[in-house]
């Protein structure tokens, strides 16, 4: 389930890239299938996707961990 979320969400951010000046982020659960997934992207779809990932956790009630994961 969750690998057909994952590449649904790669999917939809690749349609809705339109600006060559703009920085795409994409928000996940900080569950380890998902930061597994994005560690395990192949370097070069790293690179022509160019977006960043961001994990987060929630704490307690309204408060949450954010983690970035910078593409290089």
């Amino acid at each position: 389930m969750r690998e057909n979320y994952f590449l649904a969400v790669i999917s939809e951010i690749c349609m809705r890239m339109n600006d060559p000046h703009a920085k795409y982020m994409v928000a996940l659960p900080a569950h380890k299938d998902f930061v597994n997934k994005v560690l395990n992207l192949p370097q070069l779809a790293k690179q022509k996707l160019d977006v960043n990932f961001i994990f987060g956790r929630k704490i307690e009630e309204g408060i949450y961990h954010l983690y970035l994961l910078k593409q290089s």
